[in-house]
């Protein structure tokens, strides 16, 4: 059997070979390990190639349900614990920020605090 090799399209757009082996009908789990270990890209969540020369995270426009729920849960501990109004939400500034610190965040709506809360 010839041995196959994958190369990650990611990397080669950074100038970067790096190459796994591969065996033709084999299972692809490894190659979706290492495009989540290395790049935080996971299949529920396919993205558009894009050429980067820049940090990998500045394409990336989808969290993991996981993360949703946990920046949702910081979220509402900040604005618990810093005694914030849920207005907070409304305003711009804020939002930008939150999608500066992470570009996939759906920030929740008033209703969805009030029921996390």
């Amino acid at each position: 059997m010839q041995q196959l090799y994958l190369i990650c399209q990611v990397c080669k757009n950074k100038n970067i070979i790096k190459c796994y082996k591969w065996i033709k009908g084999a299972s692809t789990s490894t190659a979706q390990e290492y495009l989540w270990k290395d790049h935080n890209i996971d299949k529920d969540h396919p993205e558009e190639s894009e050429i980067t020369d820049g940090d990998i995270r500045d394409i990336i426009k989808y969290i993991t349900l996981k993360r949703q729920l946990s920046l949702e849960q910081s979220l509402i501990t900040f604005i618990i614990l810093d005694c914030q109004s849920l207005n907070i939400l409304r305003n711009n500034a804020f939002r930008d920020m939150l999608h500066n610190f992470e570009q996939g965040f759906k920030i929740p709506t008033e209703a969805r605090c009030k029921t996390i809360i």
